[in-house]
């Protein structure tokens, strides 16, 4: 679906921003397709077609395997090692969060966090008997 590297054009491959939409696509999918196969009505949200192997329970093995064999042909040297992780060609380093300095005080990295787009902060203003 998506080629090796960054999504735009002309830049390097770049950490997980899950901006493009994809991850939750293929998993609609796939379960529509899942669906399809165990002859269970797809769910309330499922697409038109399935598209992994046009609908073939075959067919979307064949491409999910082969993709995933082409995806273990990168070395972690060509997807991580540049920048900040020359050094460390390692997920580890390459998905941490840095910080631009703008001030006197700065901060290490820290990993990665995969939040939800949406939070809710309750704070608790008393305390009720149990």
């Amino acid at each position: 679906m998506l080629g090796f590297g960054s999504v735009y054009t002309g830049t390097d491959p770049n950490q997980p921003d899950f901006a493009q939409g994809w991850f939750g696509y293929v998993s609609r999918d796939l379960l529509d397709l899942l669906a399809a196969h165990s002859h269970r009505r797809p769910g309330p949200s499922a697409y038109t077609k399935v598209y992994c192997g046009n609908g073939s329970f075959n067919g979307c093995r064949a491409v999910l395997r082969s993709t995933l064999l082409a995806a273990m042909s990168v070395t972690p040297k060509q997807m991580y090692g540049y920048g900040a992780c020359a050094s460390n060609p390692q997920p580890s380093c390459f998905d941490k969060d840095e910080w631009t300095a703008a001030s006197a005080i700065s901060l290490p990295p820290f990993p990665f966090q995969n939040r939800p787009t949406f939070q809710q902060v309750v704070e608790l203003t008393r305390t009720l008997p149990r």
